[in-house]
């Protein structure tokens, strides 16, 4: 079943050097299997996002509107967290990182990619917020090693010969396979029919890549501080729902506030998207404020851009989406391109 969404995304995929191959996975411990719903298929590439379903009053989502300050504290649901070893798209087995939501496990149909920032899926700060998406949307959250065990120490400063050095060895490619592999494990596995697809830093600017270069699909994108990624393209391919969170002091290539209105401005003109995206600036929050607070101020805002994530999701993964066969798909995106 979970094939048939592998076949369309790459049928959707353009051309590539090195094509995407999809990753099987076995969880490390024991665990019954449960029977796998329908192969997730995402909305048709090109598609008008207002057929996609959801309250077309985005409340939450208008330019100035901020979300309300006197919500109770986060308090977390219990989860069941597990590490999976998966067989990955470069040939070498790769880990992951699954959390989700106990109570709704048997029921949820909802499931999360989290691309990683450059410390990898065994970082704290990463498996904290996996935790708080998987608790808050009730959904299977999927954290991939996408580094094969050699994330970016933190120990080191990400720049100079060396750091570069280091991001020239993980392909777009192998990124895309990785993904289109949880995305077969989570259907196969545990039933998960809607995807979105997350990101932190490196990985919010994989994932506008991969989106906008049709590699990979979903239901929903959110991208928190994206890095190093084509601004302009990338706003003129996107073709789903989309929210982008920065930082207002950020000075990370891709995540700076100049990065964030050419993104926004971009969109705006992108005739697919209409109101399906929103790019949230927090003013004076720096570079990885999200997941990685380093004080109360900016704990507050951490938690509203989370509670934007979490709101998102809620708004896009549901059943009212209603795919369209993959020819389908791709000769309304050509008539998309056609139009603009």
């Amino acid at each position: 079943m979970a094939a048939a969404f592998v076949a369309c995304a790459l049928a959707c995929a353009q051309a590539c050097t090195t094509p995407p191959r999809p990753m099987d996975g076995q969880p490390l411990g024991a665990g019954s299997a449960r029977r796998a719903r329908a192969p997730i298929m995402p909305p048709a590439v090109g598609a008008p996002l207002d057929d996609r379903g959801g309250d077309d009053d985005a409340s939450g989502w208008a330019e100035g509107e901020e979300w309300p300050d006197d919500d109770p504290a986060y308090e977390p649901a219990p989860l069941h967290t597990e590490e999976l070893v998966l067989a990955g798209s470069t040939g070498r087995p790769a880990r992951a990182y699954l959390t989700a939501h106990k109570a709704s496990m048997a029921e949820s149909n909802k499931g999360i990619v989290l691309l990683t920032d450059i410390f990898g899926w065994a970082h704290p700060s990463a498996r904290a917020a996996a935790d708080r998406l998987a608790a808050s949307c009730e959904a299977f959250v999927l954290v991939p090693d996408l580094f094969r065990g050699q994330a970016w120490p933190e120990s080191k400063p990400p720049s100079g010969p060396e750091y570069e050095a280091w991001r020239t060895r993980i392909a777009l490619s192998d990124v895309a396979g990785d993904v289109l592999g949880c995305a077969r494990y989570l259907n196969s596995r545990h039933g998960v029919e809607l995807l979105g697809l997350a990101g932190f830093c490196w990985g919010g600017g994989r994932a506008l890549e991969l989106v906008a270069r049709e590699w990979v699909d979903a239901h929903a994108v959110v991208a928190f501080y994206p890095t190093r990624y084509d601004v302009e393209p990338v706003a003129r391919a996107m073709h789903l729902p989309l929210l982008a969170v920065f930082g207002g002091a950020d000075t990370v290539a891709g995540a700076t506030p100049s990065d964030a209105a050419g993104l926004e401005s971009g969109l705006a003109r992108n005739p697919r998207m209409r109101q399906h995206y929103f790019v949230r600036s927090f003013p004076e929050r720096a570079h990885a404020f999200a997941h990685q607070p380093r004080d109360e101020p900016t704990a507050r805002d951490a938690d509203a851009a989370l509670k934007l994530a979490e709101a998102w999701f809620d708004k896009y993964l549901h059943e009212s989406l209603i795919p369209q066969p993959a020819q389908d798909a791709r000769a309304a995106h050509d008539e998309a391109d056609d139009g603009e």
